[in-house]
């Protein structure tokens, strides 16, 4: 698997800047003789994770784009732990809630068959209880 692309730049300037495919989650740095600013601006935009003027600072630029990768894959696992937790959390508080209902009517049930006293004070005429 690759960790990081370096292209040269003048495969962006053949016939005018054009994009670079986005590699997808791999980082890549354009390494140049000379960029304007301009051209730095738009190798920017188009994803580029730095570009670099001369290969003394080509380390340096290599660095920082697989620390910001890494930080990057590591935020969106994190989003995506969050994500399942979030899902398991509200599959148990469904649960939680089904329970719930079944003990509510498993009481109302016990009240209505074995202690016909009390459900006559505590069941409206609905036949709901009021209070227990």
């Amino acid at each position: 698997m690759l960790d990081l692309i370096v292209v040269k730049g003048s495969l962006f300037w053949k016939d005018g800047f054009q994009q670079f495919p986005q590699p997808g989650d791999i980082p890549f740095i354009v390494l140049s003789g000379v960029v304007r600013e301009e051209a730095a601006v738009e190798l920017m935009r188009s994803g580029a994770a730095d570009y670099v003027e001369k290969r003394e600072r080509l380390g340096a630029a290599v660095y920082r784009a697989l620390k910001e990768a890494r930080r990057q894959l590591k935020l969106r696992q994190t989003e995506e732990a969050l994500q399942k937790s979030g899902a398991r959390i509200e599959e148990k508080q469904r649960e939680l809630q089904a329970q719930e209902n079944q003990f509510a009517a498993a009481i109302q049930e016990n009240i209505l068959t074995n202690h016909p006293p009390l459900a006559m004070e505590e069941v409206g005429a609905d036949n709901r209880i009021l209070s227990v």
